[in-house]
């Protein structure tokens, strides 16, 4: 990192004209990689409000325990969850705040899916 100490400027130091803001900075060489490397990770973001009711819901459609491990994903602007089954055979089911679903296997890909689940896709519900 920049500093404009007398590091920087050994002939002039804080008095150079290239030191900003004029007089020097105060700052003082530091590695910036173990800096950062220092601070613990930000803790995630709490879940909005119904994620995990959502959440049940595809577990749900999907036939998984209520308690099975998938992987939860919340959608930009409330648009819902999308709940990831891991393992061969899997997919991805879209949840909507309102709880129509959109089922698609593991070989689209999330942005795909994602595009037409906003776009208004939805699996017929079972039994009609």
């Amino acid at each position: 990192m920049h500093s404009n100490e007398e590091a920087c400027f050994p002939e002039q130091g804080a008095a150079s004209s290239r030191a900003w803001p004029p007089g020097g900075c105060g700052c003082k060489d530091r590695d910036l990689k173990a800096f950062m490397s220092d601070r613990p990770a930000p803790p995630p973001p709490p879940p909005r409000d119904g994620t995990e009711q959502l959440a049940e819901v595809g577990k749900a459609f999907l036939g998984l325990a209520p308690g099975a491990a998938v992987k939860v994903v919340e959608l930009v602007d409330g648009a819902g969850v999308c709940v990831v089954q891991a393992g061969r055979g899997g997919g991805k089911v879209y949840v909507a705040p309102d709880r129509t679903v959109l089922f698609v296997s593991s070989a689209m890909d999330f942005d795909n899916g994602l595009a037409a689940f906003l776009g208004g896709a939805r699996t017929p519900a079972r039994g009609l």
